[in-house]
């Protein structure tokens, strides 16, 4: 077994085990011994390679994010994936403000203080007519799951599902709800398409009914702190 397939069988062991207990302190810490591995065999950074695919084709995705409030409909930056799940999970600076709006119950906090990302692509104002490129990404909106019990039941059958892979997933802003990102083909449907099948596939599946507000493509999902997020394992970097 050569060096290269050592790390490679490393990744994916760490990778089945974040799938399904989430990212940790264990899974970060052998993704740090992975990448101290690689940089003995002077690789620059470690992207996981599965067989017959030379990179995770979402890793660099980009879509638009924007400053608030969401009346601002021009985007601040173009982010990937594990940009937005660094900045989630930092104690600040969203922490201190979603924790007054889930205390409150004052919507206008969302509003008025928290930015917000257009996940499904990059935008040179948020509409649907100032597309500039799909991420084929896709974000699917749980309203009013319930408590940390039902939140966690969700968490594992979503990560668990057959036929969607899981790109980024976190608390909605409010505490109750859940945001899923995942990954739609566009040159086989269009985002619309994709949306309404994915609609009645969850209503079916799971006996719940998404924020039909996903079929725009220039929909816009607040980012609220979420220190438990989960980020798929070939999107992560520090």
């Amino acid at each position: 077994m050569t060096a290269q397939h050592a790390i490679a069988r490393l990744q994916q062991r760490n990778n089945r085990y974040a799938q399904k207990h989430g990212i940790n302190d264990y899974t970060r810490e052998n993704e740090e011994i992975i990448n101290a591995l690689i940089e003995l065999l002077n690789e620059k950074s470690f992207v996981a390679k599965p067989e017959g695919r030379e990179s995770f084709p979402f890793a660099e995705s980009l879509f638009s994010v924007y400053d608030p409030p969401i009346t601002n409909k021009i985007p601040g930056a173009e982010c990937a994936v594990y940009h937005v799940y660094n900045y989630i999970t930092k104690e600040e600076p969203l922490r201190k403000v979603t924790e007054l709006l889930r205390n409150t119950g004052d919507k206008s906090i969302k509003t008025n203080q928290l930015p917000y990302a257009t996940f499904s692509g990059t935008f040179t104002q948020r509409h649907a007519d100032c597309l500039k490129k799909h991420s084929q990404l896709m974000i699917i909106d749980f309203d009013h799951i319930g408590g940390e019990t039902e939140i966690n039941n969700l968490k594992i059958h979503l990560l668990k599902d057959k036929y969607f892979e899981t790109m980024l997933m976190f608390r909605s802003p409010s505490g109750d709800g859940l945001k899923w990102l995942i990954n739609i083909d566009i040159t086989r449907y269009t985002h619309k398409e994709w949306f309404e099948g994915i609609y009645w596939y969850i209503r079916k599946t799971y006996g719940l009914e998404i924020d039909k507000s996903g079929s725009d493509i220039a929909r816009a999902c607040f980012l609220c702190y979420d220190k438990q997020a989960f980020i798929n394992p070939n999107l992560y970097r520090v």
